[in-house]
């Protein structure tokens, strides 16, 4: 924990100290108020975010680093820009392949907003690898039916996931479907992360299957309509 703090001042006094028109800073400054709960209308969100994905495109211009890459990639997602924004995450796992992780020397944006309650817990390089992988592994499909030829691969990149600290439920999930659609398994399976759900997920009934407690209840539920 202290070690972590001490991470969080030392980027927050490298924040502090760039310009107020610093492109870098003005990027982080518009995504942040567009994800604030001040009151700007939708249109309005939009446009900071706009102004934001130029303002990070202007500074990765100026100096390529690992976390402005990222934090690039963070608002071309945000805007639906998927294609650019699955780029380059690409390019950062590759450039985290290539050398010794990624440099993380200025503040950056997570790729959502799970990754933004979720603490590294000192572990900063699992963290961020569990990241760029698992948001790899959730934007390349929509749901596991359309991988197709791809399940294989799929399924690779995602049991890389789960062994990293960081995984999630989702992720477990999607390995497990993936698992019965190669007819690897016959049912859902129990598993510690799915135990970790909080929220209500759709098909509850069918992941109830992993899901009994000792009482034959289950903990899962479907959103509501």
């Amino acid at each position: 924990a202290a070690e972590e703090k001490a991470t969080a001042d030392s980027l927050i006094e490298v924040f502090g100290n760039l310009p107020a028109d610093d492109p870098y800073r003005v990027g982080l400054d518009c995504y942040g108020a567009a994800r604030s709960r001040q009151g700007y209308t939708p249109s309005e969100r939009y446009a900071l975010l706009e102004r934001g994905l130029a303002a990070l495109s202007e500074a990765y211009r100026v100096r390529s680093t690992d976390v402005r890459r990222l934090s690039l990639a963070a608002v071309a997602d945000a805007l639906g820009l998927r294609a650019q924004a699955m780029n380059l995450i690409g390019e950062t796992l590759f450039a985290a392949a290539a050398g010794d992780g990624l440099a993380v020397k200025e503040p950056f944006l997570p790729l959502s907003s799970r990754w933004e309650k979720r603490s590294p817990r000192g572990n900063v390089g699992d963290w961020l690898a569990a990241m760029l992988l698992e948001t790899l592994a959730l934007r390349r499909q929509f749901s596991t039916f359309f991988e197709g030829e791809n399940a294989l691969d799929s399924l690779a990149l995602i049991e890389e996931i789960t062994r990293l600290e960081f995984s999630s439920p989702e992720i477990e999930r999607r390995r497990q479907l993936l698992r019965l659609r190669r007819h690897q398994q016959a049912k859902p399976e129990s598993a510690m992360l799915l135990s970790l759900v909080r929220e209500p997920i759709r098909n509850a009934e069918f992941w109830c299957q992993a899901d009994r407690t000792a009482a034959g209840a289950c903990s899962l539920t479907t959103p509501s309509r």
